[in-house]
């Protein structure tokens, strides 16, 4: 699932930048809304995939899916 939301991460990043430059040119928040994203997508991952290869060896991974 996480390549399927990183297609489509490749359209709303552009759109997002190009809506967030055109509300504020000086490009003031445009750096921590950026960091706010990136931090929201570390989040998902550990929330929906915690440390799946801690428990599991990678062949057990592959096998399952």
């Amino acid at each position: 699932w996480t390549t399927t939301v990183a297609r489509i991460s490749y359209v709303i990043g552009p759109v997002i930048a190009a809506v967030m430059l055109e509300t504020n040119p000086t490009m003031e928040w445009f750096w921590v809304v950026g960091g706010l994203l990136m931090v929201l997508s570390i989040v998902i991952v550990v929330l929906f995939h915690p440390y799946e290869t801690k428990v599991k060896e990678l062949e057990e991974i592959e096998v399952n899916r």
